[in-house]
């Protein structure tokens, strides 16, 4: 999964290829020496619109 936020980040062109390659390599060496923490939050929401049973999709 890191690998692959590396790779889309050099891809849209926020950062170089040694500098992708440079902290892939980084983050593999802390896994592999139990140092590695990763959170990914996630966030999903449902709502219905008061009094119609239908759903609001935020659009007028």
């Amino acid at each position: 999964m890191l690998t692959g936020l590396a790779e889309a980040a050099h891809t849209a062109g926020a950062i170089t290829r040694a500098h992708a390659n440079e902290w892939i390599a980084e983050q593999t060496h802390r896994g592999h020496n139990d140092r590695l923490m990763l959170a990914m939050p996630l966030y999903v929401a449902d709502a219905t619109a008061p009094g119609t049973g239908k759903r609001h999709t935020g659009h007028a």
